[in-house]
């Protein structure tokens, strides 16, 4: 089982099962995209919900401190979920994205692109099963428009009687993002 992410055509995680050079990344992985310069902004974070019993919560805690609005990567890795649950204690805080993951079982996959706070944007597949998993694994490519910014005081002016007025200049596409999610049976 192989899978990786690419962002601009740059691979920035990918996991395999018994592939020699590649690291096994078992659990969920979430990565958060810097909509400045089309990066990830810090190494992909694994939490380990196949063996360790407190992933589940630890990706929960991590998810809710992200802040509105980031850009979120999600993906699994040989198998986020096996017969103690560990995945569980993460289900609401995944939910709030848009992300339902609780019919995923033992060597289950998935992988979402999803916008802190606007689950309705969410692009998100899987496969519940190990078969699903292996035949038809997740994949998928996704497009994020660049983000929008504005300065709102890049030049301040003072008029008569003091009274300040602030420059505006409009909005601005930084750039676009190119994230491919494919995971391989």
């Amino acid at each position: 089982m192989y899978g990786d992410v690419k962002l601009n055509g740059v691979i920035v995680w990918q996991s395999a099962f018994r592939i020699p050079n590649i690291q096994c990344n078992r659990g969920v992985n979430i990565g958060l995209v810097n909509t400045c310069n089309c990066s990830v902004l810090e190494p992909f974070r694994q939490f380990d919900t196949h063996g360790d019993a407190s992933a589940g919560t630890e990706l929960s805690d991590y998810l809710q401190q992200v802040d509105y609005g980031t850009i979120i990567i999600g993906v699994s890795a040989d198998s986020p979920n096996d017969y103690t649950n560990y995945l569980q204690q993460a289900l609401p805080a995944l939910d709030a994205l848009g992300v339902d993951v609780s019919d995923v079982g033992f060597r289950g996959a998935f992988g979402f692109v999803a916008q802190k706070g606007m689950p309705d944007k969410t692009v998100f597949r899987k496969a519940p099963t190990e078969a699903e998993g292996f035949n038809n694994p997740p994949h998928f490519n996704v497009t994020v428009a660049g983000k929008p910014t504005s300065q709102l005081s890049y030049g301040l002016v003072v008029g008569v009687h003091g009274a300040a007025k602030s420059r505006t200049l409009t909005n601005l596409l930084i750039c676009n993002h190119h994230i491919a999610i494919e995971l391989r049976g």
